[in-house]
């Protein structure tokens, strides 16, 4: 099965009348990515972890969760994988720390 881009952005843009949960505090690269993928003014919801953020998803908190699935520092993020494995949610969309620079760039 597949899903039109179309559709996509229709049910994207009904589920961001909420806020979007991210790994916090404010400032992160989590609520960069946030802002990139969503636009600058969605609203966002700061989580102290993971678990939370996906939490926060599945009780209908949240219209979405960003999580990182690798860093520069630890490289794959295997906590967050392992998550996404015991949960019925799934990846809509991805973010790179290339795309998160130019996106600081086009803002300024």
């Amino acid at each position: 099965m597949s899903i039109s881009c179309a559709t996509l952005r229709g049910v994207m843009a009904a589920r961001t009348e909420k806020p979007v949960a991210f790994l916090g505090p404010a400032g992160t690269f989590s609520e960069q990515a946030v802002r990139a993928f969503f636009g600058r003014d969605v609203n966002v919801l700061a989580e102290p972890n993971f678990d939370e953020v996906l939490n926060a998803v599945e009780a209908g908190q949240a219209g979405f969760g960003v999580i990182a699935i690798e860093n520069n520092t630890n490289g794959t993020v295997t906590h967050a994988l392992d998550l996404l494995l015991e949960r019925r949610l799934c990846i809509v969309g991805a973010v790179s720390y290339t795309h998160l620079r130019a996106h600081e760039t086009c803002a300024d």
